[in-house]
């Protein structure tokens, strides 16, 4: 089967469609239908070639150029004794109603099993089309380190020239180029989705991960319950009020007060069950952690850095996959399911992804199936849909948490807790009480029927809640591990002792995540290597600095929204210049370059991109033969800002030397 990336650009006098060959570019497919060009019985004959053994790769294509691609086919007898600037005018007009219809959430004319083409469409793989997850090609090309990061240029009104199609064909295929890039990046995804179509009988390969999990579970779910799937999906249980004590679990108690009062507050509850979002939370501080509990879970930490050492140490405790588990044991089930058939089928899902190694692509597969039945249960789309269902898994599932952590420190001396989230907790102890929080586990174990897994911690560095670096101790691996772990980077923490290799794992969020998702900012990578090396190397920053010559490192990108657009201005040889520039902006900060400002185009407000007294220059296209010390970067001001977070880091190592 041949892979082919493809585009269109659809202007009002000119259509234009690139089919990228992977192997050898200068054999791509390129079709023109314009005033001055007219490719239309080429292209029919091509789509048609298509249809067979071909996997198309988009970026948005299901939604948009595959829409485009069908209605041409569809109307091939009605354009082909047209001109090239009236199908131009068709195609353009069809396609700015695809667009209308899908900013508007209407249902667009042609369904995926519509479509006569074999496509993977990257956007909806990744589900950048969620809210959470929104991100345009052009976002990923910068945080991929796109070698030429490139807005369309010319504006889809207007009527282009012969002369400008040059311009126009260089565009789409860097376009077609970094779909390629992200296709290589997704193909482990890609090729997993096209062994579950084969095995599901359905055509699964853009399905995003949520609708991949609820596609599968609804296979075995209406099999279980002996009806079609059509069936099952028109199920449903709403719920416009829940009184909070009917979900609660009996057994769950506290023996101080501060918990005690947060129980009683969750008890004294009733809330909107079809408005869930942000509708409740409550906030408690115990042993001088603050602690938010809410309707979607609980997360809180002490700020400071903690180390262990020969008096004190740092235990980890996760609850093995812990929401599944809590409706396994305790037999919970959606209201408008039969419970017997739901949970024997939940519970033997479960014990088939324990048979298969994470490294096999099921255990993937049911690990995100079986998470999946908790946001499906609060997803009014979905047949698993009964918020009281939502509710049983985080009330019950941050409440016990609370009350093991609870039980931790109310019993061990010099106990202090510094961190906890969704499905586990960090606590400080007294090394020599290790086998009494053991002890206390086992017996929090038995009560819920839940399984916990441990870790230690050599050292936490936690800043805030949404920010924490964890080093864990020294476990030992092999000399080829060793050999291999040592050429990454940034280094992971890998040495030799006694003869013998080991490693100590990082685990880092927020600020010290590294290499972020794709589509979250990555800007300014630098400063989260800067920060590993120095907290888990003890490497100077401006060692870090000095030995990173990969100018992506050092660049910020931004993309702005509608409505406002970005200015430079640039002093040349004594002239001040001022030029607009793409929305889509990559630039590191320099000894010489420019001031960028966006500016609002309505009201005319205006925003400096940074500083007043920093100044960006602006990088969209990179060139690999430029000698790196050739970019004007400003390493002071670079400094400036990581010793800056990093002094805000380390007070909090004097306040917690208490142990």
């Amino acid at each position: 089967m041949q892979i082919i990336p493809y585009d269109l650009e659809t202007l009002k006098n000119c259509f234009l469609a690139v089919y990228l060959d992977i192997a050898n570019i200068k054999k791509s497919k390129v079709f023109v239908i314009s005033s001055f060009k007219n490719n239309f019985n080429e292209y029919i004959a091509y789509l048609k070639e298509l249809k067979t053994n071909t996997l198309l790769v988009s970026f948005n294509g299901l939604k948009f150029d595959s829409q485009v691609n069908t209605h041409i086919l569809k109307n091939e007898h009605y354009l082909k004794n047209k001109s090239g600037k009236e199908i131009a005018e068709f195609i353009y007009n069809y396609a700015q109603n695809v667009i209308y219809k899908s900013n508007n959430k209407e249902r667009l004319d042609y369904r995926e099993k519509d479509m006569p083409f074999y496509e993977c469409d990257l956007l909806a793989l990744n589900n950048y089309d969620n809210p959470a997850k929104k991100a345009s090609l052009k976002w990923l090309q910068f945080n991929m380190n796109w070698k030429n990061l490139m807005d369309m240029h010319i504006d889809h009104t207007s009527s282009i020239s012969e002369k400008q199609l040059k311009s126009l064909l260089y565009y789409c295929f860097n376009d077609c180029l970094s779909t390629k890039e992200l296709y290589k990046r997704n193909i482990e995804e890609i090729k997993l989705r096209i062994k579950l179509s084969k095995i599901y009988k359905k055509n699964m390969i853009s399905y995003s991960e949520p609708k991949l999990s609820k596609t599968i579970f609804g296979h075995y779910l209406s099999k279980a319950l002996n009806i079609s799937e059509y069936e099952l999906s028109k199920k449903r249980t709403f719920r416009p009020s829940i009184k909070l004590y009917e979900v609660i679990l009996p057994y769950l108690s506290f023996k101080t007060k501060t918990f005690a009062k947060a129980l009683s507050t969750f008890q004294n509850q009733t809330i909107n069950g079809e408005q869930l979002k942000g509708s409740f939370s409550y906030e408690l501080t115990y042993r001088g952690m603050p602690i938010t509990l809410a309707l979607g879970g609980i997360h809180g930490a002490k700020s400071g850095i903690y180390e262990t050492d020969d008096t004190y140490i740092i235990k980890s405790a996760d609850v093995k996959s812990y929401y599944p588990n809590l409706a396994i044991r305790n037999k919970w089930a959606p209201a408008h399911l039969p419970k017997k058939e739901f949970c024997e089928l939940y519970e033997n899902l479960y014990n088939e992804r324990t048979t298969y190694p994470k490294s096999n692509p099921l255990n993937y597969v049911l690990k995100i199936v079986l998470n999946a039945a908790y946001g499906l249960s609060n997803d009014e789309h979905s047949f698993l849909k009964d918020s009281f269902y939502t509710m049983l898994i985080t009330v019950n599932g941050q409440l016990l948490l609370c009350m093991l952590l609870e039980e931790v420190c109310e019993t061990i001396p010099g106990a202090r807790p510094v961190m906890i989230n969704t499905d586990g907790f960090e606590v400080v102890i007294p090394k020599t009480h290790e086998q009494t929080y053991i002890d206390i586990c086992k017996k929090w174990e038995k009560l819920t029927m839940l399984e916990l897994e441990f870790d230690d911690y050599a050292k936490l560095i936690i800043p805030d809640v949404n920010n924490y670096l964890g080093i864990y101790t020294k476990k030992e691996i092999s000399k080829e591990e060793y050999s291999n772990k040592s050429k990454k980077y940034p280094l992971p923490k890998v040495f030799i002792e006694d003869d013998k290799y080991y490693e100590m794992k990082t685990k880092a969020k927020g600020r010290f995540e590294i290499d972020k998702p794709l589509h979250k900012n990555n800007s300014y990578r630098i400063k989260r290597i800067a920060f590993y090396n120095f907290f888990v190397h003890n490497k100077s920053i401006e060692e870090s600095l000095s030995e990173n010559n990969n100018i992506f490192d050092w660049m910020a990108g931004v993309r702005l929204n509608s409505g406002w657009t970005f200015k430079q201005t640039c002093v040349t040889d004594g002239d001040l210049l001022n030029e607009e520039l793409q929305k889509t902006v990559r630039y590191f900060i320099a000894n010489k370059g420019c001031k960028i400002i966006k500016y609002h185009k309505s009201s005319g407000r205006a925003i400096k991109l940074e500083a007043q007294n920093c100044l960006e220059y602006v990088l969209l296209k990179y060139d690999k033969e430029r000698d790196f010390k050739s970019y004007p970067i400003d390493i002071k001001f670079y400094e400036r800002i990581i010793r800056k977070e990093i002094e805000n880091i380390l007070p909090f190592y004097k306040q917690e030397t208490l142990f």
